[in-house]
């Protein structure tokens, strides 16, 4: 299923400014207020130009082996990602982007304000979280009307789940015709802010159907949650 996304998509300043690393002084109520009012006018700018868009669609999940999943015809091997589907039948493929125009912003800004690119950078990477997080929720009311749930997503990059996998997914979602989703040489995405993921379908309830850092073996990550 492909579907755009017409509504304001929520951008959290307190996670803007953990992406900007401000880890441990991330409260807007006690950030310098030109920052705070720089950050207020890129977040307003990037509502304007983003042009959200997604595509996910539903597969049986195959294990072949401890660490071994098959998922859409791609094979997947990741101990980490096989943890975090344990007792999944069923998986979603997914990939979302908010659109290039947050890359344009990023390349004006950088000549004329690295302050302003690094905040665009930062409101963009919070952006496509905070989609995603509206696809996930999307997705979990339609499988609880199954009787069915959700377990965190899971994208190419974290713990073992190689980046290698990023031009598989896309093939099998035909996410460049779609939504205008494609890889560089070196599999960079682009759009950049876009991302892949699975999404495991199980009959266990979960208390989180939400990406969880606890998935992640990337203990040092900037960005991780604790």
């Amino acid at each position: 299923m492909q579907k755009q996304y017409d509504k304001p998509i929520p951008i959290r300043t307190r996670e803007v400014l953990r992406y900007m690393g401000s880890r441990g002084s991330s409260d807007p109520e006690s950030t310098d207020s030109l920052l705070m009012d720089k950050i207020s006018h890129c977040e307003c700018a990037l509502q304007e130009i983003s042009t959200p868009r997604a595509i996910w669609k539903r597969f049986p999940l195959h294990v072949a082996g401890e660490g071994t999943l098959e998922i859409g015809g791609i094979c997947m091997e990741s101990q980490a990602l096989y943890k975090n589907l344990m007792g999944c039948r069923e998986a979603f493929l997914m990939a979302a982007t908010i659109g290039p125009g947050v890359d344009l912003l990023i390349r004006r800004a950088s000549i004329g304000s690295i302050t302003e690119s690094v905040i665009y950078q930062a409101a963009g990477a919070e952006m496509i979280e905070s989609y995603c997080d509206i696809i996930n929720g999307n997705l979990r009311e339609a499988v609880l009307r199954e009787g069915l749930y959700l377990r965190p997503r899971f994208s190419p990059g974290y713990g073992d789940l190689p980046l290698t996998l990023q031009p598989e997914i896309i093939a099998v979602l035909d996410a460049e015709r779609e939504i205008g989703l494609h890889l560089t040489r070196s599999l960079v995405m682009a759009p950049s802010k876009s991302v892949t993921a699975i999404i495991g379908i199980t009959r266990e309830p979960q208390k989180n159907h939400l990406k969880d850092c606890s998935t992640c073996d990337s203990t040092d990550c900037a960005f991780r949650h604790d």
